[in-house]
């Protein structure tokens, strides 16, 4: 019997509510197939650890800078993922570490580290990748305290490997999308709720002279770091609700990173038309939402799964981990939405591309264009 066919009975077999999550965790596998719990750079060493998910353990790879690594210890035991997935048999035995001596940083400015489930590189195992930077070159990092306020974690080190893989992950998808020089094919960039910079230090570091790199941000003590850390951006306070101060039709790319992931339905409609207002014609934006992997590696019960597919959007509760000085309305929320309810509501205001499933490190990246263009608007190639 096929892993397939195994799958498909155990799911009939359970009630409704087990079944949503089953299926959430499917997605995980092919969408969200590994995550890194720790990694070391020190050219020309890298080593990593994490859990990595696949029903054929035996034949499946890892690739540093596209080449198999010096060592990799896999399949490892992984108790604690198994009461996570306890649909998926494979993730009884799912960590990994490697350990690779030969990285240079000679050819690119990220080491780029990949898994491939059944051995060879799907459009998945690509769009999973995770990158980081040549620390001898890294931008400056926030402390521990910055970070906090925005990521459930102070980790410096994991901080800046969400922030790499973001900008690498986004650039690949704006060249796949039109822009042959991914982030370099636009003018002005607007990191719309940049925190403490976990993108905005690449979007800076990467820049060309010509181009704008803006910042924008409702918790003052995070834009005050980034404003003294990162003096080659410019960064903007916002209000919790718009308008902002940030100029009519002006930004040719703009990327909000788990920001709609916690805005109420008319707070995100508010945010929309404001975007709407500052981007140009044609412009793109990149924005995550929360959907069925964030589900999957949080353990939710199956009823918020349902909840969504009925409703198409979900508010699962208040979300105090973001302390900004007036937050008496309760206003940062956990929220999860549907691909149709994104395609469907989204589409009165931009033009919805795609919706890309756990691009944005876990979370689903929506893909938009302000009105119909041929393509970036780039005035220095």
């Amino acid at each position: 019997m096929s892993y397939e066919h195994r799958l498909r009975r155990m799911l009939r077999a359970l009630q409704p509510s087990r079944r949503y999550e089953a299926a959430n965790q499917r997605t995980t596998l092919r969408h969200v197939p590994w995550m890194l719990d720790a990694i070391y750079v020190a050219p020309p060493l890298v080593r990593a650890s994490g859990w990595a998910l696949t029903p054929v353990p035996e034949r499946a790879r890892f690739l540093v800078d596209g080449r198999t690594p010096d060592q990799v210890e896999f399949p490892e035991p992984s108790m604690d993922l198994d009461e996570v997935f306890w649909a998926l048999p494979e993730a009884r035995r799912a960590r990994f570490s490697l350990c690779d001596s030969r990285v240079t940083f000679d050819d690119d400015r990220f080491v780029t580290l990949e898994f491939q489930p059944f051995g060879t590189q799907t459009e998945e195992s690509a769009a999973s990748r995770w990158y980081v930077r040549d620390p001898r070159i890294e931008p400056p990092a926030p402390a521990g305290e910055q970070i906090s306020r925005v990521v459930n974690d102070c980790d410096q080190s994991k901080f800046s490997i969400g922030g790499a893989s973001v900008f690498c992950r986004f650039n690949n998808v704006l060249m796949q999308y039109g822009a042959p020089a991914g982030f370099r094919s636009y003018e002005r960039i607007l990191d719309w709720g940049c925190g403490a910079g976990r993108l905005t230090r690449y979007l800076l570091a990467e820049a060309e002279e010509w181009q704008e790199v803006w910042g924008a941000e409702v918790d003052p003590v995070n834009l005050n770091w980034c404003s003294a850390a990162l003096p080659s951006g410019r960064f903007e306070l916002m209000p919790l609700h718009p308008p902002t101060h940030l100029p009519d039709s002006y930004f040719d790319l703009i990327i909000g990173v788990s920001v709609f992931t916690h805005l109420r339905e008319p707070v995100a409609e508010e945010w929309l038309k404001e975007l709407k207002r500052i981007a140009r014609p044609g412009a793109m934006l990149l924005v995550t939402v929360q959907g069925s992997a964030v589900m999957a590696l949080a353990g939710a019960p199956g009823s918020i799964a349902r909840n969504v597919r009925r409703n198409g959007i979900l508010v699962t509760g208040d979300n105090t981990q973001l302390r900004i000085a007036d937050d008496s309305e309760a206003y940062y929320v956990d929220v999860f939405h549907s691909v149709e309810y994104i395609r469907a509501r989204w589409s009165k205001h931009f033009n919805v591309l795609g919706v890309l499933p756990g691009v944005g490190l876990h979370q689903d990246l929506v893909v938009l264009r302000n009105e119909k263009a041929a393509g970036p608007v780039c005035q220095h190639r």
